[in-house]
């Protein structure tokens, strides 16, 4: 009977959720969603693009469907996954959307994932309880967090694929994923976890000329004073973004790379920071965080970092200004390519080799992206500086092979 089932699981610490707690659950699984949402829309242009991909993706999806979004760095993976989210929820469907490059700290199951996210189960049964008899979508942005190619966090892996496993075993539960294809290419782990689902792949593409330049021109800007190189610079959504925010300058047309563009990005926050307020220590705040989230080897760091020197009242402005992004009791800079560059930046004042600053700790794969900005930054500003660096860091001793790999890779680009 149901009177001995319930006592028979209560032995085993099995138990009725309380009355109520679905309306409950449905509750947390939007609020982690629209906190999603709000975190993807503060880096998209105004008006944003509207992309192709995210209709394909839609149409793809069904009852126990997997979805793969595949592109590189900047090219607008979450701008496409937030468009499709809306497409799904304005036909009906219960979504339950974050992102794993945020997170604090690590987590060995799916219910310590949930926890994380503020539900009190895994993500998947919270994401089918909200859903309840309709279709739900599990929706996971920056894949490439947990991957060994790019060494965020890649001990979180397992948990990740669990989550996967677990969705789909749910009836009409699909997945969508936002990963890296670089990660996809390099990661076994990766690979293995999406083949076996057969998904449906959606490769992200470099945006038209069209699209450049009705973006351009929506900025106030003129396209056709575009030079080749720069157009090509822009066919990334994230240089438009970084274009956008400094499009009232009288020089705003004169980068000649991502990196220029970068620097304008960054002068520009720290004069309008000083606006907000004129003791405003934008240099300190961004040292600070980038260098501790260096230290964690993580992209997001404790509010609490910032405790020192009173830091977190400056560190609102640059929230304000879009520099930083604030998620509960996390910050991180807006997107990951700028903390690569800002910490880049501040690295090459220091009076201390790449050699000297791998061998202080473990040369972990985390190094890799900061190894692979510190020399793009290099080759722009101290081309000398930056073929001393490549030869010492290659025939060092004491140097990893996969931090010489990178290395080299970043020459080949070249």
């Amino acid at each position: 009977t149901r009177k001995e089932l319930l006592e028979e699981l209560a032995d085993m610490d099995v138990t009725l959720r309380p009355v109520g707690s679905k309306a409950s659950t449905r509750a947390k699984v939007a609020e982690v969603t629209k906190n999603w949402r709000q975190s993807v829309q503060r880096e998209l242009l105004e008006p944003p693009i509207v992309r192709a991909e995210a209709e394909r993706v839609v149409g793809s999806l069904g009852s126990g469907s997997l979805s793969l979004i595949l592109g590189n760095a900047g090219d607008g993976k979450s701008a496409i996954l937030e468009q499709t989210v809306e497409s799904l929820e304005a036909a009906g469907g219960t979504v339950l959307a974050f992102r794993l490059d945020r997170r604090l700290t690590g987590f060995a199951s799916t219910d310590e994932l949930g926890r994380q996210l503020g539900l009190d189960m895994s993500p998947a049964a919270a994401l089918k309880l909200a859903a309840g008899d309709g279709p739900g979508y599990l929706v996971i942005d920056q894949l490439d967090a947990v991957s060994l190619a790019s060494g965020r966090m890649p001990e979180n892996f397992d948990a990740v694929a669990d989550l996967i496993a677990e969705a789909a075993l749910l009836p009409q539960i699909g997945v969508v994923l936002a990963c890296r294809g670089f990660d996809v290419e390099n990661d076994h782990r990766i690979r293995t976890l999406t083949s076996r689902r057969q998904p449906t792949t959606v490769k992200v593409g470099a945006l038209t000329d069209s699209e450049v330049n009705d973006a351009v021109d929506d900025m106030g800007l003129k396209s056709e004073d575009l030079t080749a190189e720069q157009r090509k610079v822009l066919r990334t959504p994230l240089h438009l973004v970084l274009l956008a925010s400094i499009a009232s300058q009288p020089e705003a047309l004169s980068f000649h790379s991502s990196g220029s563009l970068f620097e304008s990005f960054w002068e520009r926050k720290r004069q309008t920071a000083k606006l907000r307020r004129a003791d405003v220590k934008f240099n300190a705040v961004v040292e600070k965080v980038a260098n501790t989230a260096s230290d964690r080897q993580t992209l997001a760091v404790p509010v609490s970092v910032l405790d020192e020197d009173e830091l977190i009242d400056h560190a609102t402005v640059l929230i304000s200004e879009h520099v930083l992004a604030r998620e509960g009791d996390r910050v991180a800079f807006f997107h990951e390519a700028f903390f690569d560059y800002a910490f880049a930046r501040h690295w090459v004042s220091r009076s201390e080799s790449l050699v000297e600053f791998l061998c202080r700790a473990e040369q972990e794969l985390f190094r890799r992206a900061q190894v692979r900005q510190i020399l793009r930054h290099l080759h722009e500003q101290d081309p000398d500086r930056f073929i001393t660096e490549c030869e010492a860091a290659l025939t060092s001793g004491d140097i990893r092979f996969h931090i010489k790999e990178t290395v080299v890779a970043v020459i080949a680009n070249l």
